[in-house]
């Protein structure tokens, strides 16, 4: 098993794996399907991330940049977590070595919004740290696997 850290040495945080400083470079995409996942891996970069959406409403709330495609939270009690495989699987498949850290969009969905407030409208990323979102949003225990 790999232990991961962000540690300082000689006053600067450093990434390491097991013990080893590793590059502080990341390949990041927000379009996985089209990621050069080998021509970085060629290179020696190890650290790769995907965005992983729980919703459909956008990420930045101020500049209204929407999600770039579908989150994983479908439905009470529903969810779709195929692409987030995809996306691990098209990494590994071109760099088995890989360190891959999602980075994850707590974004309410539509539907949910609609649900605990009807009346409200749209306002993306309003309620995510509102206690109807925190009791019922999942746990992504999931994504340690």
């Amino acid at each position: 098993m790999l232990e991961t850290k962000v540690e300082r040495i000689n006053n600067a945080l450093v990434f390491t794996v097991n013990g080893k400083p590793i590059a502080p470079l990341a390949y990041v995409t927000y379009n996985p399907a089209g990621g050069r996942y080998g021509q970085f891996g060629h290179n020696d970069v190890k650290l790769f991330s995907v965005a992983v959406y729980m919703g459909d409403q956008g990420i930045n709330s101020v500049s209204g940049i929407r999600s770039f495609r579908p989150g994983f939270w479908k439905a009470e009690g529903e969810y779709d977590f195929s692409m987030v495989r995809d996306d691990y699987s098209r990494i590994i498949e071109h760099e088995p070595e890989a360190l891959i850290f999602p980075r994850i969009y707590f974004d309410v969905p539509v539907w949910w919004e609609q649900l605990i407030n009807p009346d409200a409208g749209h306002h993306a990323l309003k309620d995510v740290a509102g206690e109807a979102h925190r009791k019922s949003a999942i746990t992504l225990d999931y994504l340690k696997t």
